[in-house]
């Protein structure tokens, strides 16, 4: 079972690993699926030879999918050809085993192939987000099918199945004359152009006047990397097959270009792949293509070996491009410790490419490059991991100004320290702020969580968290993140782990429906529960433990009226969620975890709150500790002191269980209610005030308005005239 999945487990979604039955096989027309047809024409610009049209026919099926068990699409048969088929999906679950695709294709003779098992594509960059992509199965055809296998609760939403034919010549000229009149890059390798790559797909809007998509970058090469790209073996027309993944990379994919370096057909031919000449750094690999090259060879090595012309090319062209890399040695490469500097794809990521009948060459074809015997090198070791324990998301209803919280618990499962950075846990984001607008930027190798809705279009990943110090090898820590909405809109939201200019770790985690509605401040009806207790003097009802709460503590007099009805709510203290209610001097909390204790209801901690950037004024900067006397107490918790008549309000009226530790000393300050100044010190959980009008009264002493302030400053009340 993958992590993902065990994740998915812990936050009720429970998808089960195979069919205990099998359910009776839908097929396509008896499940009443209709498919939306989308046909668009696209011109590849080849110089000398004119220009090819793609044609590409795309099936998109949304109604009739199933919900569990297994489901058949119609016979898709486009009105052209086909060099090409690829598939994606949108499902509720980002698990790679909660829906399963296959694919079969129809030759012209008639004759159906087996059915493919077509895996997600982790090629290059990730993109977060629920959809999945599975790379061009490039194979001519005119016809093809596609079966679905889901688990239940995946959530299949939509199913899009894609048909691509680069083999029409539109105008001009001949294929063949381009490949003819088409450079030979050093002896051997035939140019983007000899297989009619058209450039213009590398630019936004097809303008090459405009903004690339994706600009070149270089690193020195240390690894080489091989792949198949389980087509068919000894293609008629390899070039066709070589742009159909160029399309699908370019603008299925939306890359902008072809992710492998290098491409190798059955011949031996050798095509340039990703635009930029040596050293630029591809797609092919996700978080290992910063120094490494990828060579395709184009067919499927799961079913025949690669010929001789095909592993004497690769040693020519690795003689060529890499010669600086021993192939007979292994060497750390990322989070791996000793990887073969010549490895398959299957050593750096979780998948059978380059394939059955491949992989076991690779010892050959080091001997071949190194002029040696063959060279056996044990896979590679992973040293970084992380892992998620747990991770929530919520309340699934935010009030208007309030929080957003992501709590996600890791722990490092490599052998190595994990890097930090920031920003620290805890931090706030205003809605529509990135982690670039608010100063902290990408960092080489950082480890961050991350948070998005999926209605946004910016920056990918928008909210980011740093792990504050290094992870230590087995250390688990718990990283919170806020985000304060303000747009009464619904949602839904993501999490994740980044490491920064490498890869996405993990996407689409927690996925949870956010509601932002309007603050519950408005008076209601009078609730017909018992235990409820209505005071119409705000139009509030308090519910049990609550009332009861108010009732032994002081009641109005202590706290005041409410000023809110009960609702859940992220603490910006301990990302902890709550339900609370805002009195006129108070927050409440219910804290189920200590039922029938007296901690079951506490008070918030609106005084750290509300105080919590104000550390470098002077009356809350610690003081110097003293000897505590009758009259006066130092607190060696939080480096203040109580005395006089606030001590003794202090200790007469519950202490630290009510009001928490002091956190400033005296000091003067004017109300945010209605501007009046009095004499004030902060602790954990209130504002204590002093009123000399009432001097020799209980009233001398109260407890400042600091819940209505924090509403004020929410824009939920207005303040007093």
């Amino acid at each position: 079972m993958s992590r993902v999945a065990k994740l998915l487990g812990e936050w009720n979604m429970v998808l089960s690993r195979r069919f205990s039955r099998r359910q009776v096989l839908r097929i396509g027309a008896a499940a009443s699926a209709a498919a939306a047809l989308d046909v668009t024409r696209w011109t590849f610009s080849v110089s000398a030879a004119g220009a090819v049209e793609a044609v590409r026919s795309e099936w998109t099926f949304r109604e009739g999918l199933p919900s569990d068990g297994d489901w058949e699409s119609p016979v898709l048969a486009p009105e052209t050809g086909f060099d090409a088929i690829d598939l994606s999906w949108d499902a509720e679950s980002v698990d790679d085993d909660a829906v399963r695709v296959n694919l079969r294709v129809r030759a012209k003779d008639g004759v159906w192939s087996d059915w493919i098992d077509c895996h997600p594509d982790h090629h290059g960059e990730s993109t977060p987000g629920t959809r999945r992509f599975v790379a061009p199965i490039l194979s001519r055809g005119v016809a093809a099918q596609a079966r679905v296998s889901v688990v239940a609760n995946a959530g299949l939403r939509e199913l899009v199945v894609g048909a691509l034919d680069t083999s029409t010549i539109a105008v001009g000229g001949s294929l063949a004359e381009a490949a003819a009149s088409a450079t030979i890059i050093d002896g051997l390798i035939i140019s983007r152009a000899g297989w009619g790559a058209d450039e213009t797909l590398r630019f936004e809007n097809k303008n090459p006047k405009g903004r690339m998509i994706w600009p070149p970058s270089y690193a020195p090469i240390e690894k080489i990397i091989i792949h198949h790209t389980v087509t068919d073996n000894n293609s008629p027309d390899p070039a066709a097959a070589i742009r159909s993944v160029y399309f699908y990379h370019a603008v299925t994919r939306g890359w902008g270009d072809v992710g492998y370096n290098y491409l190798v057909d059955w011949q031996g031919q050798v095509y340039e792949g990703r635009f930029g000449g040596v050293n630029v750094i591809g797609g092919h690999a996700l978080q290992y293509n910063v120094g490494s090259i990828g060579i395709a060879l184009l067919g499927n090595l799961d079913l025949t070996k690669p010929p001789q012309a095909m592993l004497d090319s690769i040693t020519s062209l690795v003689q060529l491009r890499a010669s600086n890399v021993d192939v007979t040695e292994a060497a750390d490469f990322q989070d791996l410790n000793d990887c073969p500097n010549l490895c398959g794809h299957r050593d750096v990521m979780s998948t059978s490419c380059p394939g059955e009948l491949c992989y076991p060459l690779l010892p050959t074809l080091r001997g071949m490059i190194a002029g040696t015997a063959p060279v056996y090198l044990a896979p590679p070791k992973r040293t970084e991991g992380i892992e998620i324990i747990s991770c929530s998301i919520g309340p699934a209803t935010v009030y208007q100004g309030n929080l957003l919280a992501v709590r996600m618990r890791v722990r490092n499962a490599g052998t190595t320290p994990l890097e930090g950075g920031g920003p620290k846990s805890g931090f706030i984001y205003e809605q529509g702020q990135t982690f670039d607008t608010v100063g902290f930027p990408k960092v080489q190798d950082e480890y961050r969580i991350t948070m998005q809705p999926v209605s946004w279009t910016g920056t990918p990943n928008p909210y980011r968290w740093g792990l504050g110090e290094p992870l230590l090898a087995g250390e688990t820590r718990d990283i919170i993140g806020y985000v304060r909405l303000q747009s009464l809109r619904r949602d839904e939201y993501r999490a994740g782990i980044i490491k920064e200019f490498v890869a996405y770790q993990f996407t689409d985690i927690a996925p949870s429906v956010i509601t932002v509605a309007s603050p519950p401040v408005g008076p209601v009806a009078q609730t017909r529960d018992p235990n409820s207790r209505f005071f119409g003097i705000t139009g509030h009802n308090v519910p049990e433990p609550f009332v009861s709460y108010w009732d032994a503590n002081g009641g109005v007099e202590r706290f005041g009226y409410p000023l809110t009805e009960a609702f859940e709510e992220a603490s910006e203290t301990d990302g902890g969620r709550y339900v609370t209610q805002y009195f006129e001097r108070a927050r409440f909390e219910h804290h189920p975890e200590y039922a029938g204790t007296p901690d079951e209801v506490l008070l918030g901690l609106l005084g750290s709150e509300t105080t919590a950037t104000r550390a470098k004024e002077a009356p809350f900067r610690p003081i110097a500790p003293f000897p505590s006397t009758s009259n006066r107490r130092y607190f060696d918790l939080t480096g203040h002191s109580l005395s006089s008549g606030f001590k003794s309000f202090w200790d007469a009226n519950g202490g630290v269980q009510i009001f928490g530790y002091p956190i400033s000393e005296e000091f003067k300050e004017a109300s945010d209610t209605d501007g009046t100044v009095h004499i004030v010190q902060y602790f954990e959980r209130n504002r204590f005030e002093y009123h000399p009008d009432y001097a020799g009264t209980k009233d001398e002493i109260m407890l400042g308005h600091l819940a209505r302030e924090v509403l004020i400053r929410r824009g939920w009340m207005k303040r007093s005239k």
